[in-house]
């Protein structure tokens, strides 16, 4: 499948969790001279998140997820979806082909920031693209994803999941352990980005 250039993003919202993305997604998103994948989360170019890397406890959901997006995928992408894992390049290409007339094409992948893989893939295959990040005051972040996980059924306070991500060391297992911290290390996060995209390409805004 050849892709067309012009239906592939020229920018990427790639993070920080907790901090604003997902109403800016739908800010973008209403925009008549902006197109984004109807799809938030798409993960494509973090080779981190992949089935191998989640933790065996996370497996069943990460099943059924994959399940559904494949319906999804293979449908007419008219609705709206947060999450997946999309690893496939055609599925990605599809993602952006109800494109039409818009001068900026987007997605929003919060992990992009985090990912240690993810800037050097953005900028092998889309090197003109803009990116943008939106960056929240580290601690409030992480309190933030810890009162998202309580309402997933979390039971640690705030001090037990700071102390337990500590003990676990910083690996590659996702789970709700990890990356937790680690989202918070913004200044290597931004310099693997700043190594391989101009200045002038590259725009930060603070949560606060």
């Amino acid at each position: 499948m050849q892709s067309d250039t012009k239906k592939l993003p020229n920018f990427f919202l790639v993070g920080t969790p907790r901090s604003g993305s997902t109403s800016l997604y739908h800010h973008l998103d209403q925009h008549p001279d902006i197109f984004m994948s109807p799809l938030k989360e798409i993960n494509y170019f973090s080779e981190e998140l992949r089935d191998r890397y989640i933790a065996t406890e996370l497996q069943p959901s990460v099943r059924k997820n994959a399940e559904m997006l494949r319906q999804y995928l293979d449908g007419p992408l008219l609705e709206k979806r947060f999450c997946g894992y999309v690893e496939d390049w055609d599925d990605y290409c599809r993602l952006f082909a109800g494109a039409e007339n818009e001068s900026a094409i987007g997605e929003a992948s919060i992990c992009y920031l985090w990912s240690k893989t993810a800037p050097e893939r953005i900028a092998a295959r889309l090197p003109d693209a803009m990116i943008l990040m939106v960056l929240r005051n580290p601690i409030d972040r992480a309190y933030s994803q810890h009162l998202q996980n309580i309402n997933h059924g979390m039971q640690r306070t705030f001090r037990e999941h700071i102390e337990a991500s500590l003990a676990g060391g910083f690996g590659e297992t996702i789970n709700d352990l990890h990356p937790f911290l680690e989202f918070g290390l913004y200044a290597e996060q931004l310099l693997r980005y700043r190594r391989l995209f101009p200045a002038a390409q590259i725009g930060i805004w603070l949560y606060e």
